[in-house]
């Protein structure tokens, strides 16, 4: 009975391969773009781009303000980037699952740290990037717990990353 159910299954991914890609786990070191986009180079694949799951990070360019003064500020989506790179450097390899696309049809990627941790909700926990509308309960409270405890962007006035963007597209 087991054999023909793992038949049954087989088959049944073959038939919609999506499914089989969103349930496919891969393990790599990927390298980061921005706060909450990956390189993925795997040896036998071709290379993916590919945004963190659920989240939305201050990008590259962007200032936030340091809340001491209204004129500080300091390059929260520089900070973004290099909080990331340096959370790979230690962590090492990434567990990667596809799970979706986002709005401008990269795919989006739910990965684990090898401590466990997701890593959109290390991001969203350190005031790096913000939770999208919708997103899971796990990184809403990340966010909560971010602004109240004023880490990262938290710390002062910012635009919302969708909004800079759409503020700066010319740019």
């Amino acid at each position: 009975m087991p054999i023909l159910m793992a038949i049954i299954v087989l088959v049944a991914l073959l038939a919609d391969p999506y499914r089989a890609a969103a349930q496919e786990w891969f393990f790599d070191s990927p390298r980061v773009v921005d706060g909450d986009t990956l390189l993925f180079s795997p040896r036998d694949k071709q290379t993916m781009r590919a945004h963190l799951d659920g989240i939305d990070a201050v990008e590259d360019k962007q200032r936030c303000g340091a809340g001491v003064r209204e004129t500080a500020e300091w390059s929260c989506g520089l900070t973004a980037r290099l909080y990331l790179m340096r959370t790979l450097e230690r962590r090492g390899f990434l567990h990667c699952r596809l799970v979706g696309q986002y709005d401008d049809g990269l795919p989006t990627v739910f990965c684990m740290t090898r401590g466990g941790g997701s890593l959109s909700y290390e991001m969203v926990n350190e005031g790096l990037a913000l939770a999208l509308p919708g997103a899971d309960r796990e990184l809403q409270r990340a966010q909560t717990d971010a602004k109240q405890e004023k880490r990262g962007i938290w710390q002062g006035p910012f635009t919302a990353p969708w909004d800079w963007r759409r503020d700066n597209s010319g740019s």
